[in-house]
């Protein structure tokens, strides 16, 4: 993957994006509870609580696709 670090901000294509390998543990997270993932959200350093304000100028996108 080429990636370009700019300011802690990685930049990759939407290629790259769907040929990178999933490494979520889907067994263990449909295992939770929704305690446990409320706690697991609170740990999460790059997490923070958001309010209407902050989705007021959101915009729906189409999900990335590419062409080879």
């Amino acid at each position: 993957m080429n990636v370009n670090s700019t300011n802690n901000v990685t930049r990759v294509t939407a290629k790259e994006i769907w040929e990178t390998e999933d490494t979520t543990d889907l067994e263990r997270v449909r295992s939770m509870t929704d305690e446990e993932i409320k706690e697991a959200i609170a740990d999460d350093p790059d997490t923070f609580e958001t309010d209407e304000e902050f989705w007021e100028d959101a915009v729906s996108c189409p999900p990335l696709t590419f062409v080879d």
